[in-house]
């Protein structure tokens, strides 16, 4: 074997071993290098949830707001991808997903709409299943 034959499979050797170093490197900087616990996990989704419903929700009166969470309570999110999750926790972007439903709501509560109101839109335009351990 010849030696340019030989300085191919170190080249390649050599940026695969490079590869791995800055994969692992990511890995362990984007999440501290240290492990999060499930509860942990689900802290900051809940903490992330809740960002995403106030800022949907930022302009809504105190009733209003009341409204939003018993509706978004009472329902299942509706994309099928969260596993029953419950609408008022869930913030999937998926088509008839929980901002999707959530931005629904909120549009009916702006334009004065009650909740029986927006209960019977919600079942009009979306097949929407109610939580029931609410």
């Amino acid at each position: 074997m010849d030696k340019s034959n030989k300085v191919v499979p170190l080249v390649f050797l050599g940026v695969m071993v490079i590869v791995l170093t800055v994969v692992i490197t990511l890995t362990v900087s984007n999440n501290g290098g240290t492990e999060v616990s499930p509860q942990e996990e689900q802290v900051a989704q809940q903490e992330q949830v809740t960002q995403q419903q106030d800022q949907t929700t930022m302009n809504l009166t105190q009733e209003q707001r009341r409204i939003f969470e018993d509706i978004t309570k009472s329902y299942i999110c509706n994309c099928g991808n969260c596993e029953d999750m419950v609408l008022y926790e869930c913030d999937c972007s998926t088509p008839q997903g929980a901002q999707e439903l959530h931005e629904f709501i909120v549009h009916y509560l702006n334009e004065g709409k009650s909740q029986a109101e927006i209960d019977d839109l919600l079942h009009q335009n979306y097949d929407m299943k109610a939580n029931p351990n609410y």
